[in-house]
C-alpha cells in the first residue's frame, strides 16, 4: 500500500511539474513577440523622426542638386544634337574643296570654237610692180603713188562668206586698209589713187585667183575658203605674164 501511494504521488508530482512548464513556457511566448513588436514600432518612430528633423535648407540643397543633374543632362543633350547638325556641314565643305581641288587639277584643252572651225577666209595683195619698169612714161602727179618696191598691200588674210565674190573682197580690204579705190558698176577704175590708161592710153587693174586670170568681172566671181586673190596694175598687155 506504501509503495502504491509513493507512486500515486510521484506521477501527481510529475503531472505538476509538466503543467507548470507547459504554462510557463506559453507564457515566455507573447512576451518575446510583445518585445519584438515593441522593437519594431520604436525604429520605425525613430526612422520618422529622423525625416522630420531633415531641415530646411537640406531639403533645397537636394533639390538644387537634382535640378543641377537635370541641367547637365538637357546640355549634354543639346552638345549631341548641334554635334550631329554640325557634321553635315562640315561634310559638304569636305566635299566642295575636293571638288575645286578636282576642278582645278583638271587640266584646260584649247578646243577651237565651232564658229571658228567653220569660218573661211582668202588671201588678198596688191601690187603695181609692173610701173616700176615703166617710170618714164608715167605721168609726174602720179608718181608719189607708186611705192618704192610696188607694193600696196602684202596678202593679207581676210574672212569671207558664203557667197562673197571679188569684188566684195576687194571693197572691203582696202577699207580696212585706208586705201583708195573707185569703181563703176563692179569695175574697178582706181586703186590707191592710180587710174586707167596712164600709159598713153593703155593701162588698167586686173585680178587674178589662186594664179590664173578670170574672165569675167569681179562682181560676178564667187570666193571659195582658202583662194588667193591678186590685184595688179598692167602697164602694156600681156607684160603680167
Amino acid at each position: 500500500m506504501k509503495n502504491k501511494r509513493i507512486i500515486g504521488l510521484l506521477v501527481g508530482v510529475s503531472v505538476l511539474l509538466c503543467s507548470v512548464i507547459f504554462l510557463t513556457t506559453m507564457s515566455s511566448q507573447p512576451k518575446e513577440n510583445k518585445e519584438s513588436n515593441a522593437s519594431q514600432i520604436e525604429t520605425n518612430i525613430n526612422n520618422n523622426d529622423s525625416e522630420s528633423k531633415e531641415t530646411p535648407e537640406q531639403k533645397a540643397e537636394q533639390t538644387k542638386d537634382n535640378n543641377e543633374t537635370q541641367t547637365s543632362d538637357s546640355n549634354t543633350t543639346k552638345t549631341e544634337t548641334n554635334n550631329n547638325k554640325t557634321n553635315p556641314t562640315t561634310s559638304t565643305k569636305d566635299n566642295s574643296t575636293t571638288n575645286n581641288n578636282q576642278s582645278q587639277s583638271t587640266p584646260e584643252t584649247n578646243t577651237p570654237s565651232t564658229s571658228e572651225s567653220t569660218s573661211q577666209y582668202v588671201y588678198v595683195s596688191i601690187d603695181c610692180k609692173t610701173i616700176l619698169n615703166n617710170m618714164n612714161d608715167l605721168p609726174e602727179q602720179y608718181k608719189q603713188y607708186v611705192p618704192s618696191n610696188g607694193v600696196i598691200l602684202s596678202s593679207k588674210k581676210v574672212k569671207i562668206n558664203d557667197g562673197d565674190t571679188v569684188f566684195d573682197i576687194i571693197t572691203k580690204v582696202t577699207k580696212m586698209n585706208k586705201i583708195s579705190l573707185t569703181q563703176s558698176a563692179g569695175y574697178i577704175q582706181s586703186i590707191n589713187n592710180l587710174p586707167e590708161k596712164l600709159f598713153k592710153g593703155s593701162g588698167g587693174w586686173m585680178y587674178g585667183v589662186n594664179g590664173s586670170y578670170a574672165d569675167k568681172g569681179s562682181k560676178d566671181y564667187k570666193l571659195k575658203n582658202n583662194d588667193k586673190v591678186q590685184w595688179r596694175y598692167t602697164c602694156y598687155i600681156g607684160d603680167l605674164y
